[in-house]
C-alpha cells in the first residue's frame, strides 16, 4: 500500500547435508511468506519481497550483486529480515564425547537502526522464548554482512555445527525454527507501525 518494502532474505547453498546452514532459514522464509501471502493487500502496509541468494559460502555473490545493483529499492526498505541458522540443539562436552540436550542453544544476534528496533527485536525474541547471547555481534556475520549499512536490520543466527557432518536434521528441532519464526513475524508487524524514520538510527545513537 506504499512504495516502501521489506526484504526478507535466505542463503539457498550449503556445505554437506546443511540442515542447519540453511535448509532452516529456508524454511523460515517460506513460512514467513506463506502467512503474509494469507493476509489481504490491502493490510499489509509494505510490499513483502522475498530473495534467495546463492553463493554464499563462495564469496556471496548474489547478496553483493543486490547490495551493487538494487539501491534505489534498498532505500526505500524499511527491514532487512535475514534468515540464517535459527535453531540447533544445545550441546556439552561430556567425558570424551558430546551430550545432547533438550533445549535449543542461544543464538549470536544483530539489530542494525534505533533504539526502538532494537527494544522491538528484543522484546519479540522474549516473548517467544528464543535465547540469545548477552551481548550483540558487533557487525553481523552471516549473508546480513554484506548489505546491513543500506538499511534497519537484523538477524539471529546458530554457528556451533554448520560447515561440518554434524549439520543434521536431528541436531535442527523444528520447535526452536517455530519460535525463532514466531519471534520474527512479531517484529515485522511491530515494524509495520513505525515510519521508517523512527527505525534508522539517529545521530549520536551509540552503537550497538
Amino acid at each position: 500500500m506504499t512504495d516502501e518494502n521489506i526484504l526478507i532474505m535466505a542463503h539457498t547453498d550449503a556445505m554437506f547435508e546443511g540442515a542447519l546452514d540453511n535448509a532452516s532459514g529456508i524454511v523460515m522464509l517460506l513460512e514467513i511468506a506463506r502467512y503474509y501471502a494469507a493476509i489481504p493487500r490491502e493490510q499489509r502496509r509494505r510490499t513483502m519481497t522475498f530473495v534467495t541468494t546463492p553463493d554464499h559460502h563462495h564469496g556471496a555473490a548474489g547478496i553483493k550483486w543486490i547490495n551493487q545493483n538494487m539501491r534505489d529499492f534498498l532505500d526505500k526498505t524499511a527491514l532487512i529480515v535475514n534468515c540464517e541458522h535459527p535453531s540447533q540443539t544445545q550441546t556439552y562436552r561430556l567425558g570424551s564425547g558430546l551430550m545432547t540436550s533438550t533445549t535449543t542453544s542461544a543464538r549470536r544476534w544483530f539489530v542494525g537502526g534505533s533504539e526502538a528496533l532494537r527494544r522491538v527485536v528484543l522484546s519479540s525474541l522474549r516473548t517467544f522464548g528464543v535465547a540469545i547471547y548477552a551481548r550483540p555481534e558487533g557487525r553481523p556475520g552471516g549473508e546480513l554482512q554484506h548489505i546491513y549499512t543500506h538499511a534497519p536490520s537484523f538477524h539471529v543466527i546458530d554457528h556451533i555445527f554448520y560447515h561440518s557432518d554434524a549439520d543434521t536434521e536431528d541436531l535442527v528441532p523444528a520447535w526452536g525454527i517455530e519460535a525463532v519464526t514466531r519471534a520474527y513475524l512479531k517484529i515485522i508487524d511491530s515494524v509495520n507501525r513505525m515510519e521508517i524514520g523512527e527505525l534508522l538510527a539517529q545521530k549520536g545513537e551509540p552503537p550497538r
